[in-house]
């Protein structure tokens, strides 16, 4: 298990002692492979961030503070994903999940904080405007930016919303749901 390297750097390693210097230069291919596990350990990240907002979802009545801890982890894992390319509209809206739940799992705890909690609720509606920049038609992120609205006493604007869902994909049953 863990990092393995091919035959011929093993080679090149035993040669050169503890040097990884190498005079070979980067060429587009090197460049291509480098690009494909950015991207799948973006995905990576992604997939734990779910994962943890899942664990912080299960824990949120039995332990709010393992579930706030959780919640913080996700977004971590979610900006790291980000880190790697900014315009993941997944990310983007997993980002504002996580403070979306931070918020409420902070405000249930401490209303002494509240600026510091609506903090919380700012950057989840910029994560959201992002993710709306990056795919206006996504009806994911125009629901999930919906319920979101909706939550936070936004009535009118979560009405939009909820329609350019349903603009989006007619048939999604989750819309209907909220909206209805």
């Amino acid at each position: 298990l863990g990092l393995r390297f091919s035959p011929e750097v093993t080679a090149q390693l035993a040669r050169s002692g503890t040097r990884l210097y190498s005079a070979r230069v980067f060429d587009k291919l090197d460049l291509v492979e480098i690009g494909e596990r950015v991207k799948v350990m973006s995905r990576v990240s992604r997939a734990e961030g779910d994962m943890l907002i899942s664990k912080g979802m299960f824990f949120r009545r039995l332990d709010a503070d393992t579930a706030r801890s959780c919640f913080a982890e996700a977004l971590r894992r979610y900006e790291l994903a980000l880190d790697a390319y900014n315009n993941d509209k997944v990310a983007l809206r997993g980002c504002a999940l996580a403070l979306s739940l931070l918020y409420s799992c902070s405000h249930q705890r401490d209303l002494a904080s509240s600026s510091r909690t609506r903090a919380y609720v700012e950057r989840a509606d910029a994560y959201f405007q992002k993710a709306l920049n990056v795919d206006r038609f996504d009806p994911l992120s125009l629901l999930e930016y919906a319920k979101f609205l909706a939550i936070y006493g936004r009535a009118s604007d979560a009405e939009e919303y909820y329609l350019r869902a349903l603009e989006a994909n007619p048939n999604s049953m989750a819309a209907l749901m909220h909206y209805g």
